[in-house]
This record gives C-alpha cells, sequence and structure tokens, in this order.
C-alpha cells in the first residue's frame, strides 16, 4: 500500500513538470513566431551582433540592443538583475527570445513597440497547518525523559519538556525556530537534555537555580578529509554563490568566481587544495571578488584575493595565518640580500607608498636589507629591488691633457750713466746672447781711435762714465702630455687633480694694553696655496650604452709675489661642458688658449724717435707667449 502511493504522487510530480515545460515549450514558440513576423518589417530583429557584457544590468543590455539596432523596445525598471554574457555573430532576435527565457520576462507587443517586463509570480494559496503535537513523556518518580521528536521547533519541543516536567528551560533567541530532531526513551533528566543538544549541535548549561540554559555552539564543526587530501583545520561550512573550483593534473586550482564572497573563495579552496589555515580576525562578508584563474596555487590565490584589502596572511609551517594587517601574529621580518649593487642610497630610491607599510633597516655588512611588516608589502618591496639589482656599469676614463707654450723675446738697448765708484769693464756674454758693460777707459781708447781718423774729435768722457750694450733674442716650444685614467660607477663622480703648492706667511698683529703701556705681540704662520689642473668627471650610461659626460675643467697658474713674503698671484681658467659620446670612442673638449703679446721701450725724448740714432739713445723689448691646453677623453664602460 505504502509503495503504491509513493508511485502515484511520483507520477502526479512527472506529470506536472511536464505540462509546465509543456505550457512553457508553447510560450517560447509563440514569442518566436511573433518576433519572426515583426522582423519582416523590423530589419534590426535580422541583424547581427556581437557583444560581451559583464556587470551590467539586464534593463540597460536590453535597452542598449534596442538603441544600437534601431529598434522600438520599451524595458521595465525593474528588471535590474547583474548579468554575464557573450554573444558571438546571433541575430538579434535570438538574444532576445535567449533574455526572455533565462531571466522569466514577460513580452507585449503592441504594433512595432516590443515592451519587456518582469513577470510576475502566482500568488500560491497559504496552506492551512496544523501543528503536530510533540511527543514527550516524564515519569516524575524516577526522573526519567522520553523524547520522540523529528523536526520539530525547538521551542515548541523545551515548552513541552517544561509544561510536563515542571523543570524551566531557556532558549538563546536565536535558536527559538531551529528544528531538532531526537529519539531517547526512559533515561534521566539531564542525560536526555544533553544528548539531544549534542546531537543538534546544540548546548546546555544549567545554573545554581536549576534553569537549563540552551545555546548555539559555536565550535567549529570538524571536516573529515577525503582519501588522498591533506587534514584540514577547523573551517565552518560557507555557501559559494557563483563560484567554482576543480583541480587540475597539476594539483592546483582551477577557480572561476563571479561576485563571491573573499571568505567563501579561500574555504572552498581550502578544501579542494587541501590546505590548512587559520583565521586570526573575522574577514568581512560584504567584500566580494570575480575573477578567472587556471593552475593558481592556494599561496598564489591568497596573494591576489587580498590585494588592496586590509587583510594579510603568514605562512607558518603547513599552514597559513590569516587576518588584518596590522595584527602582530601576522607581521613578517625578512632579509633581502642585494646581488649586483652596493646597498647605499636603496632606502631613499624606495618609494614611500611601499616603505610607510613597512619598517626597513640597511644592513651594510651583508649589503642588504631587514624588512618588518605583512606579507604583501614584503612582497611589493622584493619586487622593486628585483627590477634595480642588476648590473651597475663601470666607466674607465681616459683623459689625455697636451699643454703647448710658445714664447719669443727679443731685447736691445744701450744704457749710460755716471757712477759713484770706478766701474770694471766686463764681457759677460758674447754669444749667443750680448750682455756688454764698458767702462769710462774703454770708451775712450774707443774714441780715440775715432778722433785718430783726422775727421772727428769726440773728445773724452768723465772717469766714472759707464755704457752697458744688450742684443737678447729668445725663442722656445714646451710640449706637455699627460695620460691619467680612473675608474667609477655609473652616476658617480671621478676627480683628479694635478699641480704645484706654494706657501705664503701671514702675520697678525695684535695689541696689548698693560696700564698705560701698550705692547704689540706679532705671530704667524705659513699657509698654502695651490695652483692645479683638475677635471671632475659624472659619466651616465644609457641602455644602447651611450654615456653622457658632465664635465668640469679648472686650471690654475701662479703669477708673481708682490712682496717676499706676499701671496702669490694666481689665473684661473674653468669650463663646464654637457657631452655624449659612444662607448670606447675618444672626443676632443676643445682648448684653454692664452696669448700674451708685449712691445715696450725706454730712452731719451725725441732721440729715442730718430731712426738709426734711437738705438744709441734707448732700449726696447718685444715679447710674444702662447699657450694652449688641450683635453682628450674616451670613456670605456664594463660590466
Amino acid at each position: 500500500m505504502k509503495k503504491t502511493i509513493i508511485k502515484i504522487i511520483a507520477i502526479l510530480f512527472i506529470l506536472i513538470l511536464a505540462v509546465q515545460n509543456t505550457y512553457s515549450q508553447i510560450e517560447n514558440n509563440e514569442l518566436k513566431n511573433k518576433l519572426n513576423e515583426l522582423a519582416k518589417t523590423e530589419i534590426g530583429l535580422n541583424e547581427v551582433m556581437e557583444t560581451s557584457v559583464s556587470k551590467i544590468s539586464l534593463y540597460d543590455f536590453i535597452t542598449a540592443i534596442g538603441i544600437e539596432h534601431k529598434l522600438n523596445i520599451s524595458v521595465d525598471a525593474e528588471l535590474n538583475q547583474i548579468i554575464i554574457n557573450n554573444f558571438h555573430n546571433v541575430k538579434v532576435k535570438d538574444v532576445l527570445l535567449f533574455l526572455v527565457k533565462k531571466y522569466q520576462i514577460e513580452v507585449t507587443f503592441l504594433e512595432n513597440i516590443i515592451s519587456f517586463k518582469k513577470k510576475q509570480k502566482k500568488k500560491e494559496k497559504k496552506k492551512t497547518f496544523t501543528r503536530k503535537k510533540v511527543d514527550v513523556t516524564y515519569k516524575k518518580n524516577t526522573n526519567s525523559l522520553s523524547l520522540k521528536i523529528e523536526k520539530d521547533t525547538l521551542f515548541y519541543v523545551a515548552k513541552a519538556i517544561t509544561d510536563i516536567s515542571g523543570k524551566n528551560i531557556v532558549l538563546s533567541p536565536e535558536i527559538k525556530n531551529k528544528r531538532v530532531t531526537s529519539y531517547i526513551l526512559n533515561r534521566p533528566f539531564d542525560q536526555v537534555i544533553n544528548m539531544m543538544a549534542k546531537a543538534n549541535r546544540l548546548l546546555v548549561t544549567k545554573d545554581e537555580n536549576g534553569f537549563y540554559f540552551i545555546e548555539e555552539n559555536k565550535k567549529p564543526k570538524i571536516i573529515k578529509p577525503k582519501k588522498g587530501t591533506k587534514k584540514h583545520s577547523q573551517i565552518i561550512s560557507h555557501d559559494a554563490v557563483g563560484l567554482t573550483i576543480n583541480v587540475n593534473s597539476n594539483k592546483n586550482l582551477d577557480i572561476k568566481a563571479d561576485n563571491t564572497a573573499i571568505i567563501d573563495v579561500i574555504y572552498n579552496a581550502s578544501l579542494k587544495s587541501g590546505d590548512r589555515y587559520f583565521l586570526y580576525s573575522d574577514i568581512d562578508k560584504s567584500l566580494k571578488t570575480s575573477f578567472f584563474m587556471k593552475d593558481m596555487s592556494f599561496q598564489s590565490l591568497l596573494e591576489h584575493i587580498f590585494k588592496g584589502t586590509k587583510y594579510t596572511f603568514k605562512k607558518k609551517e603547513d599552514y597559513f595565518l590569516i587576518g588584518e594587517k596590522d595584527m602582530e601574529g601576522l607581521r613578517t621580518t625578512e632579509f633581502i640580500q642585494m646581488e649586483n649593487r652596493t646597498i647605499e642610497t636603496v632606502i631613499d630610491a624606495i618609494p614611500k607608498r611601499i616603505s610607510k607599510e613597512l619598517e626597513i633597516k640597511e644592513f651594510v655588512d651583508l649589503n642588504g636589507l631587514i624588512a618588518s611588516g605583512h606579507y604583501a608589502a614584503i612582497e611589493e618591496l622584493k619586487d622593486f629591488l628585483r627590477q634595480i639589482d642588476i648590473n651597475v656599469p663601470m666607466i674607465q676614463i681616459e683623459v689625455l691633457i697636451v699643454q703647448y707654450d710658445k714664447s719669443y723675446e727679443f731685447q736691445t738697448g744701450v744704457k749710460t750713466g755716471v757712477s759713484k765708484t770706478s766701474v770694471t769693464s766686463s764681457l759677460n756674454n758674447l754669444h749667443p746672447t750680448t750682455d756688454v758693460k764698458l767702462n769710462s777707459n774703454l770708451i775712450n781708447e774707443i774714441i780715440g781711435a775715432f778722433n785718430g781718423l783726422g775727421i772727428f774729435n769726440l773728445g773724452k768722457v768723465t772717469k766714472n762714465f759707464y755704457m752697458d750694450l744688450k742684443l737678447l733674442e729668445n725663442n722656445s716650444i714646451i710640449n706637455l702630455e699627460s695620460t691619467p685614467k680612473i675608474t667609477t660607477l655609473n652616476g658617480h663622480e671621478a676627480t683628479f687633480s694635478i699641480g704645484s703648492t706654494d706657501y705664503y706667511f701671514e702675520q697678525n698683529n695684535r695689541l696689548i694694553t698693560q696700564g698705560v703701556n701698550s705692547n704689540v705681540l706679532q705671530s704667524g704662520q705659513w699657509k698654502p696655496t695651490e695652483a692645479n689642473l683638475s677635471l671632475k668627471i659624472r659619466p651616465f650610461v644609457s641602455k644602447d650604452e651611450d654615456i653622457t659626460l658632465n664635465i668640469s675643467v679648472e686650471k690654475s697658474a701662479f703669477t708673481g709675489r708682490n712682496g717676499e713674503d706676499a701671496p702669490p698671484g694666481k689665473t684661473t681658467q674653468k669650463f663646464e661642458s654637457l657631452v655624449r659620446v659612444k662607448n670606447g670612442e675618444m672626443i676632443l673638449l676643445g682648448g684653454l688658449d692664452e696669448a700674451e703679446k708685449s712691445n715696450a721701450g725706454t730712452g731719451t725724448p725725441f732721440l729715442a724717435r730718430i731712426p738709426i740714432i734711437k738705438w744709441f739713445f734707448s732700449s726696447r723689448k718685444k715679447s710674444k707667449s702662447k699657450s694652449k691646453l688641450h683635453i682628450f677623453i674616451k670613456p670605456t664602460v664594463f660590466y
């Protein structure tokens, strides 16, 4: 009899489904025919469309189709559910038919106007419900209780027990409507209450006044892993709406999530992968995500899913700790060593967006950084350091300094005078320069030789009379070459200097007054001053190994002193340049040129300007000098 009734119910259920499907098929066929009929006049219905939409409302999608294909469409604003669809090479009328069928849309036609609105659900008649009696018995003399309940509301079970036993049972508000099942016969009252609670995941507490307080047992349910998987930690079941997770041949996860809560993704991914985790803090259930990834590990999932949130994780041994970033137990300290460059200036180069979430210290001894913070920030720091931790080019700079000096000097003149003492004739130089001094005796002998000719009588000069005769011509050419080499890292300045140091005496006078007497205390010290040829070069190597050189050249030289202890005079020449050169090529920076020309003379007024005679009444000095400094630079890049 029982089997016959079950068969009849099953047949009726199948017939109802068949009728519903037939009715639905009829509706769809009618809509298809109407769309085909309307397509004869509305060309847009036969147009082919290709589109891909994600997270757009049904209202906006149908409206966009009408605008794009010039159709008269009216859409109800209640069609606001979010859809994700991809259509390729499909006619517009077929897309509309699909949407109507999938999303239960009611369609009406008025001439060439198509109206879409949400299908109203038919109101079901309220069924009359008769509450069944809770089967509870109690024997007062033996304090034994019997329960025969199946999916009964806990509130009414507790009420029946209290009514029949006189013992008060208090329920936590959130479990009053919970359905419970238990079948226990003739056992002690406390034992029956505890077993009923345990069987339905409840917790019973009895106080000193004899009240029984029943609440939900918040201890997580232990889910036993399937064979071949690792053991799971204690986790609570989650509904995973819009989530699909599969384990591929690499034992990694293929995951597709559509507006799914993050905690649900983590929970279900843990079940599939067998990885264990521990929650340090609750994860906000309103945080949702949508993505599609293949061949992803559980750790990689956590790295991506927590980006942009306040949550992070830390792997410890074979399980994961999950919680908010600022929780102490989730901080990680890691040493990151640089391989190809020095640690100097690296901290200054780290973007503030990364460093503000971390505590970073230099560890110069091992050329690395010690970073402390949450996992995501440390991983971001490591990614940045990997980008800059490359071989720093080393540049060898070969400098060729060529200095050329050329000078010419011509000096002539006759100098006469009367000395207070007698002068001795001397012949200092005759060749290649002439420097002769004649006294009065020698001059008188020469004059006497002319007087003997009988033409002129020149007389004689006074006793202490003298005459100096000078004829001098000097030419000099000096070539000086220097080839220093210096090596530096890319972006660092290389400096070298060659020159000389001279000293001058600096005297200090200090007035000391004692009563009416004043004394001057003198002290002094020798101070150095330098005249150098200095060169500063800062190279920058580009990706194609072109080298940009920032060059500064300064040349200084001593002139003369105004006094024995005075500081020497100094002339300075300086230039700066910014040039670009190929690797291994030599360039000429230019030269520091200096030219000097002088033509001076002294003599007797008027007579010093008469030709020929002026050679006896004047002395003249002509000089010309020219100096050039050329600098050649050849940079070579090494790694």
